[in-house]
């Protein structure tokens, strides 16, 4: 039987964004808020829905995370200056 975990349970943890010293992130951020910024809001809508909708741990929030943070790496490999 799993165990529910709430938002302010998880852990701290480093931006996952490509070359992102920003380090320590409270667990409940995906990344960190210079990339959240950039993030496309069609992903962030999405991380938002599946974290209401399935919750912490399911299989439709990590794809969508995984999803946000793939749009943000894209869209920083097409800067000049690609890293806040």
């Amino acid at each position: 039987m799993a165990t529910w975990v709430g938002l302010d349970e998880l852990p701290p943890h480093p931006c996952p964004i490509t070359l992102c010293a920003r380090d320590n992130l409270p667990g409940k951020w995906l990344m960190c808020p210079a990339h959240w910024r950039i993030c496309p809001r069609d992903a962030q809508r999405a991380v938002n829905h599946a974290l209401d909708a399935y919750g912490v741990g399911s299989a439709e929030l990590r794809r969508a995370q995984i999803e946000a943070i793939q749009a943000v790496n894209l869209r920083l490999s097409r800067t000049e200056f690609p890293h806040a």
